[in-house]
């Protein structure tokens, strides 16, 4: 019987005083626990570009094993070793969600073995007297059924454990199955009629109709033989295909290809024509054995691994890359560990399916085989039971195996509150501590903060209930830490936080771990408690000061260094406010050292190299930058909580680049004062209804981010400008005088000499362009990466990186065509080109674009670069979206089919035109690489001054930057003959180069000096004369493969480089890009994972010592991780790898410089290696006696077949 319970507190009415709270009765509104996304796999099931999803649109992860029920006796195997409903349970207690039961034709060809023949007169029949004593015993139920009815009885046990069930059409008689010389093996022959088969597909599709856990249909297994080629493939399976949806529409249709199923690429140019898609599935198969005989053991398993994947992509890999699911429906090795070629090419298996994150289906469950050609109780090696159908065979193996269970990609169960009419059941039984949500369980993370998922079998977290109300739901962490569960206020998820109020202290209030959450409805009521507020005090260092702290806190304060006074000696400058705002609203002890940015000291370089403030010390290391410090304060220091909600961040967020506008206005009527009064009129009325702060009654982060900049603001503005915030926005003013009369503000608040200095006009002086380049000017004409990360996530990243500019593309259809711009949304274009989880992702981390126009969009992104203090060049890249660039190219030059000289300067104003008002747009690029068999001078000087004329007219502020011709590496033209136009203090030319930009190969063909001094000739001839000739010239292009294994490139850098700084050059490297949404060619991926194949683990962070190092865990339990092989480093739950100097010690996390590169060697990619001081390169290894990662010579570089590089595998995912 099951229960259902719900998990509640009641709250008493509270009454509050101030006018903004609202008592609240919360005995009526119950809320729930329940689980996101509902896992409680909503059917049917269908496909969405390649990904397989349920009835609700989340993803469904297929993790099957196959059960044969093909052989004779026609009756799944085991039934006479274990009851049916042990083995349904043994397969989910393994992790497994799905079965593929395997059938023979004839159980639907032949009525006499389905309906006429039993269970027992079958076993008889073969005497297999043993076998059916032992279904007797142990499944009596099915004993005297049909074999069909048998059959349904085991889909039912499946069904009624939550497994689901693909019913895989293995053969057309009973017996075992393949070689190339079955009678069955393929289309026409003796044993296999199209018309009967089809029939039968049909045939079983329809008794299954309305049997929900029945989720897919494999049509045949292993096609096969010497008549396999495709036109006959073409020919029958799309009748096999139609028969089994129209009589089923519900079951996904799963074809499998050719030569036992290893052969899909007939499918890359011919198209597979059938009356339904979001139903169609292919399968593959690949085993040790599917390729060369005995590879594995004669080639280096790097380079026969990575030959294989190479194989198996393009034979039916490539499919998931057009968009279709594929399911790997066989695999598998001989678990007694004996098999060395099985052994590595599981290894390189696991890496490739995790990379792909497909679904799969192991072969097989079987422990033995009743009858199998001829031999009585054949033990399955490559079973995952063992001959009594009881034990897992090997559970190395199957751990192996969890590390491809669950999705790394697509949606990650976690817990929410939801309320009780929309939860799902749950069962919590106390002696056993299981917390069971629509049949997974609790997980629990190891770390504090992390949210709370769900999974299965031995995964399951028990859950303690403690305190005296037993309404706490504890547990402990692996290094003992007690946790309970709690909820994140932000999303109302449930996450892991230290116990609360397990002392006798009056004062704290546990609400949010009550197994439920009052304040979600309610006022929160947490608050300071004064009476434990003291002063610091103590000798002071030279230039340092103390601030608050409480006695709750440790003793030894935290160390920041910020920007001294340039007015007054030993005051605090500007600047650094909003971090000691952080520290002073949540009581944190702090040491403040003031540095002189001017003549900055030895000591604060060693720390800082870039010498930036604000610089934090959090356990012996220098943290910069101001989100990522206030972000730290906020976990290290929980109380007060300062988190804004996601939705209110932004509130007010361009106040302070439409301040800067007008602050460095010359134009009276340009528009800058109303852009900033527009804005402060929002913010006014937003507080109307929403204050006094940005988060209602208490100060959250953004007012701490804000409040220092409306401080500039009404100083800078009052002294440069005689301005100051008109009466009318009367909540405004009241904001500002809440913010700044706080004892916090006060403290910290930089004197308004030195506001006033910081914002004096520079004029003249020098600005030096440091830029990134990037795209948005690809399909869908997005910026790219907004699907991965925040938009100020990745503007505040540049920032950190040292760049002070963008250089943001752009199509030129984006200004000509009012549909593109205007009328479709960001979700509009990403969803016409099947990029659904690109969408998905841009909901999640940027909602607020989603449902913008394009172009809307595109001012999102200039905007919020903008307010992160990032210059903008507007870069003209193309006419369509799309890739650029190539001499065949239909826009390659003027006057080409889709290059019209007037239509691109129409379009040139008009973007111009809409960011004349936007003061960190301060260039536009006219034109990417101008090229092709038509670039010749003259088309050049007749067009390309029209197009810099309209620009220079439509927006007199921005420089216009004109690139050359031969792909913009040549400018020679401008030698000898005069470029003509109305102005010159707003002309600019660009020039790229990059290592192909000359002679194929000569950056290794040559030597590294010869070459390199004879290229930067060619440049300077091409473009860089015209420095001489006091014209600027930005290097707008140039990089390489930043995984550093490129020859030419990485000669080429260090020239180009050293040229760059001779020259001091404004540039713009290419690219900020992680990955692109679409491309043509390839794109770097960042990974969110990465998995030991070799033990199906994870890599993840080790607590348990004072340094934080690395280990491997459960990928479910592991911490996220980056890795961006063009960065090279590798980060784990915002921590870099360190590595040590010497083999055989542990690898470190830790932050900033001491971060290491870790570059992808080996064919496989799969040995992350460094180099020590010394030059001697190691790789990232795993220690056996405790799966702590180390640092050990690297294995197996070399062609010598016998080494086995399995425990230095890391699949980067």
């Amino acid at each position: 019987m099951r229960f259902k319970f719900k998990i509640i507190i009641i709250k008493n009415k509270e009454t509050h005083k101030n006018k903004m709270a609202r008592s609240i009765y919360l005995c009526t509104f119950l809320l729930f626990i329940t689980w996101i996304p509902i896992l409680s796999t909503s059917f049917p099931l269908s496909t969405k570009t390649r990904w397989i999803i349920d009835e609700k649109g989340q993803r469904v992860k297929l993790a099957c094993v196959n059960w044969p029920a093909h052989l004779q006796p026609a009756v799944a195997e085991g039934l006479s070793k274990q009851p049916l409903d042990s083995i349904s349970k043994k397969i989910v207690s393994m992790g497994f969600n799905c079965v593929r039961l395997t059938w023979p034709l004839d159980l639907m060809t032949n009525d006499t073995l389905a309906l006429k023949i039993t269970v027992k007169q079958s076993f008889e029949s073969l005497k297999l007297f043993d076998d059916a004593l032992g279904i007797q015993t142990h499944n009596p139920k099915i004993l005297n059924l049909p074999i069909f009815n048998a059959f349904q009885e085991v889909v039912s046990n499946l069904g009624q454990n939550g497994l689901m069930v693909i019913l895989d059409n293995h053969l057309t008689y009973p017996g075992w199955c393949c070689s190339d010389n079955d009678l069955d093996a393929f289309f026409g022959y003796p044993n296999f009629d199209p018309v009967i088969w089809a029939k039968g597909l049909g045939k079983m599709a329809t008794l299954f109709r309305n049997v929900t856990n029945v989720i897919g249909m494999s049509l045949r297994n292993e096609p096969r033989g010497t008549r396999d080629y495709p036109d006959l493939w073409f020919r029958f399976m799309p009748k096999g295909a139609e028969a089994v949806h129209a009589a089923n529409p519900e079951v996904l249709v799963i074809l499998s290809g050719i030569d036992f199923d290893t052969n899909l690429s007939f499918l890359r140019d011919r198209f597979f024509n059938v009356s339904f898609t979001d139903k169609l599935v292919f399968e593959q198969h690949w085993y040790s054995f599917s390729h060369e005989g005995g590879a594995w053991v004669k080639h280096n398993s790097n380079d026969i691994c990575a030959k294989i994947i190479g194989e198996v992509n393009h034979n039916g890999g490539f499919l998931l890359d057009r968009g279709f699911p594929l399911i790997l429906s066989e695999f598998g090795t001989d678990e007694r560990g004996v098999d060395v070629s099985g052994n590595r090419y599981m290894n390189c298996l696991v890496a490739w399916a995790a990379e792909k994150d497909l679904d799969w289906a192991v072969w097989a469950l079987t422990g033995d085989y009743y009858l199998r050609t001829g031999t009585k109780h054949m033990v399955e090696t490559y079973g995952v039971l063992d001959a009594t159908w009881k034990n897992v065979r090997n559970s190395t193996y199957l751990q192996k195996l969890s590390g491809i269970q669950h999705p790394f990609r697509g949606n990650v169960p976690t817990l929410r509150l939801e309320l009780c009419t929309k939860s799902e059941p749950s069962t919590f039984n106390p002696k056993e501590g299981i917390l069971w949500i629509s049949k997974m369980c609790v997980e629990t993370p190891d770390v504090a903060g992390q949210k709370v998922k769900l999974g299965v079998g031995s995964k399951c977290s028990k859950l303690g209930q403690i305190s005296a109300t037993k309404m706490h739901l504890s547990f402990k962490t692996s290094n003992g830490l007690l946790l309970c569960l709690d909820v994140d206020e932000r999303d109302n998820s449930i996450v892991a936080n230290p116990c609360k109020c397990l002392t006798k202290d009056a004062s704290c209030d546990p609400a949010s771990q009550l197994r439920f959450q009052p304040s979600t409805v309610g006022v929160l009521s947490a608050s300071v408690n004064r009476a434990w507020l003291t002063r610091r005090y103590g000798t002071n260092e030279p230039g340092s000061t103390r601030g608050f702290g409480t006695s709750a806190m440790a003793a030894s304060p935290l160390e920041i260094c910020v920007k001294a006074s340039v007015t007054t000696p030993n005051k605090l400058g500007p600047f650094c406010q909003r971090v000691l705002l952080t520290m002073e609203e949540k009581h944190v002890p702090y040491d403040m050292k003031l540095v002189d940015l001017i003549n900055k000291p030895e000591w604060f370089l060693k720390i800082s190299p870039d010498g930036k403030v604000p610089l934090v010390k959090f356990n012996e290391k220098w943290v910069l930058d101001s989100d990522v410090i206030t972000q730290s304060l906020e976990e290290k220091y929980p109380e007060p909580p300062l988190t804004t909600p996601p939705e209110k961040a932004s509130v007010g967020s361009k106040i302070f680049s439409t301040f800067i506008g007008f602050l460095k206005s010359k134009d009276q009527g340009d528009g800058t004062e109303q852009a900033l009064l527009n804005e402060l009129s929002t913010f006014n009325d937003y507080l109307k209804e929403n204050g006094p702060f940005i988060n209602g009654e208490k100060i959250s982060a953004v007012d701490l981010s804000l409040g220092p900049k409306l401080h500039h603001m009404k100083i800078a503005l009052g002294h440069y400008k005689d301005w100051s915030v008109p009466d009318s926005l009367s909540f405004l003013k009241s904001y500002m005088e809440n913010v700044f009369s706080r004892e916090s503000f006060a403290k910290t608040q930089a004197q308004a000499e030195d506001v006033i200095a910081g914002w004096r006009p520079k004029k003249g002086q020098r600005v030096k362009l440091a830029c990134v380049n990037w795209p948005a000017h690809l399909q869908p004409a997005v910026a790219e990466g907004l699907s991965k990360q925040p938009l100020d996530s990745i503007s505040k990243k540049i920032v950190s990186m040292g760049f002070n500019c963008v250089r943001l593309t752009w199509p030129l259809d984006l200004m000509t065509n009012d549909t593109l711009a205007l009328k479709i949304t960001v979700k509009q274009s990403f969803e016409s080109l099947n990029l659904f989880d690109d969408a998905l992702g841009i909901q999640t981390h940027n909602p607020k674009i989603l449902n913008l126009p394009i172009f809307n969009a595109f001012q999102e992104v200039v905007s919020n670069l903008g307010q992160n203090g990032l210059m903008v060049i507007l870069d003209n890249h193309l006419t369509y979206p799309g890739w650029c660039c190539s001499d065949n190219d239909l826009d390659a030059f003027f006057g080409y089919p889709n290059f019209d000289p007037v239509i691109w300067a129409k379009g040139l104003g008009k973007m111009a035109t809409l960011f004349r008002n936007v003061t960190n747009v301060i260039g536009m690029s006219l034109r990417n690489e101008p090229r092709g068999t038509r670039d010749y001078p003259d088309l050049w000087f007749r067009f390309m001054p029209k197009g810099a004329e309209a620009v220079h007219a439509a927006n007199p502020e921005v420089l216009v930057i004109l690139s050359g011709i031969d792909f913009d590496t040549n400018l020679s033209f401008l030698r000898d003959r005069f470029f003509n136009v109305s102005f010159t203090d707003k002309l600019v030319f660009e020039q790229h180069w990059y290592s192909f930009s000359h002679e194929g190969g000569a950056w290794v063909k040559h030597n590294s000096n010869d070459i390199c001094a004879k290229i930067i000739g060619e440049v300077n001839h091409n473009g860089g004369f015209l420095l001489d000739r006091g014209f600027p010239l930005i290097l707008s292009e140039f990089g390489t493969d930043e995984r550093g294994v490129d020859v030419s490139g990485n000669r080429y850098m260090n020239c180009l480089v050293a040229w760059a700084a001779e020259k001091d050059l404004d540039w713009a490297v290419w690219a900020l890009t992680g990955d692109y949404y679409l491309r043509i060619g390839p794109g770097l991926q960042e990974k969110k994972l990465v998995l030991h194949p070799h033990t199906g683990l994870c890599v993840t962070t080790n607590h348990s010592g004072n340094v934080p190092t690395l280990r491997l865990e459960l990928c479910t339990k592991s911490e996220p991780s980056t890795f961006n092989p063009k960065e090279g480093i590798l980060w784990i739950n915002k921590m870099g790898v360190e590595t040590p100097d010497v083999a055989g010690q542990k690898v470190k996390l830790g932050v900033g410089s001491k971060c290491s590169k870790l570059g992808q060697i080996s064919a496989t990619k799969m040995h992350l290696s460094f180099k020590t001081s010394n030059g001697l390169l190691l790789c990232l290894d795993v220690d056996e006696r405790d799966n702590s990662i180390v640092a050990n010579p690297c294995k197996c570089l070399t062609k010598d077949a016998s080494c086995d590089p399995a425990s230095q595998w890391f699949k980067v995912l």
